[in-house]
């Protein structure tokens, strides 16, 4: 079960890099809460750059918190759809 779980990630993960998509260089890990709301924003294609860095819940789950670094990323993610 464990070992599901884990190819499942990594092959959402490599879905998203392929797509230029690069949440892991923003948060330290793509599948906490705030990576779950901004992959779910992204999926809906409602909100714009600004709203989806904006869905960073807690800080400390980035790894460097840096707003624009965020928009930046949210903008090439919005990009690929």
């Amino acid at each position: 079960m464990i070992g599901e779980n884990s190819r499942e990630r990594n092959r959402i993960q490599k879905v998203l890099e392929d797509a230029n998509v690069k949440l892991g260089d923003v948060l330290s890990d793509v599948f906490c809460v705030s990576g779950r709301l901004m992959l779910q924003a992204l999926l809906d294609g409602e909100l714009s750059p600004d709203q989806i860095a904006e869905l960073a819940f807690d800080p400390k789950e980035f790894r460097t918190f840096d707003h624009g670094y965020a928009v930046t990323v949210a903008q090439r993610c919005s990009k690929t759809k």
